[in-house]
């Protein structure tokens, strides 16, 4: 702005302050300009290439849909690639994430052989995570034998979003070391990863439970066993899971909770009274609440005292889950019993009638 200052002739003005918001003014101007230049070369680029796909999609796809049927070799896309390679990729990817088996194999070889496969492999490494995302979701699409490494690799990735489509990526195929490698990976991502891969694990839910998952529930570490026993609650499909039953008296408090809410879906799992007894009197209030609601799913009727004497406790959700236990089992007269004296829990044992009539109560 002061080369702008200078550059006014010293006598056009005597006033400085008006010199100064010409300058000022000048400024704004040429930034307004160049602001302007540079949305218009955008709009343009982008009109461009839209024509440019508008003009070669057709003969991709006719091109790309031979090649799938095998009618058409790779070397009859070199020309269409060398003049647009955006969209050949672009379209290539679409066809590719909805082909298996040979199909998808020869459209990988093309890929392969226009160099596409090595430009996603350097774009998976890239300081730019939206081009790593992009990449790995692409690599992801490929037999997962030919670029299992690089999966592997971006499982650890800092971005989450680029583990999660790399899990997804390795769990296309049923591939015993692929889905181990992601089911290794849960305890090094946040809850939030976690939920997010558990839907890709859950289809090869029987092939963990063969061995991942027991091996991980004996585990003297905290991360797998937890990571466990969210799969369990979250898939909520019956697995061959015995070994999560000591996890019951484990001394994490989180452990326990998690044992409890996959209690259900663990079958030859037979936990004793004890485990039950010690969950409804543990200190932590998520444990109790736990144990309170699976043996009202497990209809544990020898438990009823335990669990009416959790009416009155001071948590709330622990007192409404002991209310809500007993209203299951259609003990009501013992809930109006609790409402009629007045007593800590009152609350909670409307809370549990009320709903039971209405057919709103779960457990």
């Amino acid at each position: 702005m002061w080369v702008t200052v200078r550059w006014i002739p010293p006598g056009w003005t005597a006033d400085p302050a008006l010199r100064v918001s010409f300058a000022i003014t000048l400024v704004l101007i040429a930034l307004t300009s160049v602001l302007g230049l540079s949305m218009l070369g955008l709009k343009l680029r982008t009109q461009r290439a839209l024509r440019r796909d508008h003009r070669f999609r057709p003969a991709i796809v006719e091109t790309l849909t031979a090649i799938t049927l095998g009618t058409k070799q790779a070397d009859s896309l070199a020309s269409i690639y060398r003049l647009a390679p955006v969209v050949v990729a672009n379209v290539l990817v679409e066809i590719l994430s909805m082909q298996k088996g040979a199909g998808q194999l020869r459209l990988a070889e093309t890929a392969e052989r226009l160099g596409i496969v090595d430009f996603w492999r350097k774009q998976a490494i890239s300081r730019n995570p939206d081009e790593r995302c992009r990449a790995v979701t692409c690599l992801g699409f490929l037999p997962a034998g030919s670029v299992s490494a690089e999966l592997r690799e971006s499982l650890d990735d800092p971005e989450e979003l680029v583990s999660v489509v790399a899990s997804r990526g390795l769990t296309r195929e049923a591939r015993v070391e692929e889905v181990n490698a992601v089911f290794e990976s849960l305890p090094r991502h946040s809850t939030l990863v976690r939920a997010l891969i558990s839907p890709s694990l859950r289809r090869h839910s029987v092939m963990l439970a063969t061995f991942a998952l027991p091996h991980a529930l004996t585990s003297t570490e905290r991360g797998p066993a937890l990571a466990a026993l969210e799969l369990i609650r979250d898939w909520q499909r019956a697995l061959p899971a015995d070994a999560l039953v000591p996890l019951l008296q484990h001394p994490d408090d989180r452990i326990r909770e998690f044992a409890f809410l996959a209690l259900p879906f663990a079958l030859g799992a037979q936990p004793s009274i004890q485990d039950f007894e010690a969950g409804i009197d543990s200190e932590c209030a998520a444990v109790r609440r736990a144990a309170l609601n699976v043996a009202a799913r497990l209809r544990r009727t020898d438990l009823d005292e335990r669990i009416a004497a959790r009416v009155s406790d001071p948590d709330p959700d622990v007192a409404f889950a002991a209310a809500a236990a007993l209203a299951s089992r259609g003990n009501i007269a013992q809930l109006e019993q609790v409402v009629v004296s007045g007593k800590a829990g009152t609350a909670a044992a409307m809370e549990a009638i009320e709903r039971f009539r209405v057919g709103r109560l779960t457990c």
